[in-house]
């Protein structure tokens, strides 16, 4: 049986970071990002998934950094669109790449615009329709 701080230890390395791939390269579906939370809800202050115990403290608390008073895990819904807005950041930065030029040749209808948004946004790849969608009117 571990103690709380151990199983705390363990949401942070270990639940926190099962779906960053994912993550990475995917919207994820708002019951996706509450299974997560149950299971790491549960995991935290039960020690299982079967039992039920009364938590303590509002998960949002939880969440929030230590120097605001939380216990520093990672919120799922903010490591999410944190990872899909990296690329964005990418592709602002990494003017020379290979995947850069292939999206700028795929997508691009405009001069070297800052995000390539098209007009047919059904033709995009699925990746990138979550990369984007958080500037897409389409989305």
């Amino acid at each position: 049986m571990l103690t709380v701080s151990g199983r705390i230890t363990l949401v942070k390395s270990f639940l926190a970071s099962l779906p960053i791939y994912y993550m990475s390269l995917f919207h994820l579906p708002a019951s996706i990002k509450m299974k997560l939370y149950k299971i790491q809800r549960r995991f935290m202050w039960d020690g299982s998934l079967e039992s039920r115990k009364i938590h303590w403290v509002d998960w949002s608390s939880v969440c929030k950094p230590k120097v605001m008073g939380g216990l520093g895990i990672i919120d799922v819904k903010l490591k999410n669109k944190a990872q899909l807005n990296k690329w964005v950041w990418r592709y602002g930065e990494e003017s020379g790449t290979m995947w850069r030029k292939l999206i700028i040749e795929k997508y691009v209808r405009e001069a070297d615009p800052l995000i390539p948004i098209v007009d047919n946004y059904r033709h995009f790849s699925t990746i990138w329709k979550n990369i984007t969608r958080p500037f897409s009117c389409y989305g």
